[in-house]
């Protein structure tokens, strides 16, 4: 083996070549499951802990993550796989709030509706059920 090295090194640099490729591919295909794992871990965390314990939240992710992904975890490194964490945690946090806006924007939209509606039907513009059952001569 050691003699085949010796004489064939364009041989043993295409192979480690190959290999790199391969470890990449493999790391930049599986970097965007691992994110989505991160931030499904992080979702669950979250409804599991509340608040005020970030650093037992981020363990539990941490270790869910190694213990389910170790294959990727292993060509990451572990400031990789922390940066990971909080950007997942970071879209969480965007996501709720983008919720949240949705939400109140539903309920300031259903509101001008509602008071739009009372104003018609208190205007007479919109006949309610109580006029419309009563005979007209």
């Amino acid at each position: 083996m050691k003699e085949w090295i010796m004489n064939n090194p364009i041989e043993l640099a295409v192979i480690a070549i190959i290999i790199i490729g391969v470890c990449l591919l493999i790391y930049k295909d599986r970097k965007d499951v691992l994110y989505k794992a991160a931030l499904m871990a992080v979702a669950k965390a979250q409804l599991a802990w509340g608040s005020d314990v970030g650093k037992l939240k981020f363990a539990e992710v941490y270790a869910y993550l190694k213990t389910n992904y170790p294959v990727i975890t292993f060509f990451i490194s572990s400031a990789l796989l922390t940066k990971i964490i909080e950007d997942a945690l970071e879209e969480l946090k965007r996501l709720i709030e983008a919720k949240a806006k949705k939400n109140e924007k539903n309920e300031e939209e259903n509101d001008e509706l509602v008071t739009t509606l009372l104003k018609q039907i208190a205007s007479g513009s919109i006949p309610t059920t109580t006029s419309d059952s009563s005979p007209e001569a």
